[in-house]
């Protein structure tokens, strides 16, 4: 998967969702991501698992639990919208 690599910037409401079909641990690299983002970690009910801050070009993160979706948003959309593990999302 590509992900957000190679992009230059992503729109302040910008949403990558990344499902992989089943739960399981999900790394997710910075290399060739020139800007910070959020990045969301949740289970195949929908609920968030794990939560990071990724800096941009650098950085690895990998679930802390199993999780089916990662969503890359961002940087700040975490505290703006207030959330924390346990909360679900819909889409």
């Amino acid at each position: 998967m590509i992900g957000l690599m190679f992009r230059r910037s992503i729109p302040e409401e910008y949403a990558l969702i990344l499902d992989m079909h089943w739960e399981q641990y999900i790394g997710i690299h910075m290399l060739f991501v020139p800007f910070p983002i959020d990045l969301l970690y949740l289970d195949s009910n929908r609920q968030i698992v794990d939560l990071r801050h990724m800096r941009a070009w650098t950085g690895i993160a990998t679930s802390k639990k199993p999780a089916r979706y990662a969503i890359e948003m961002p940087a700040g959309n975490i505290e703006r919208k207030s959330l924390k593990i346990g909360d679900a999302l819909e889409w």
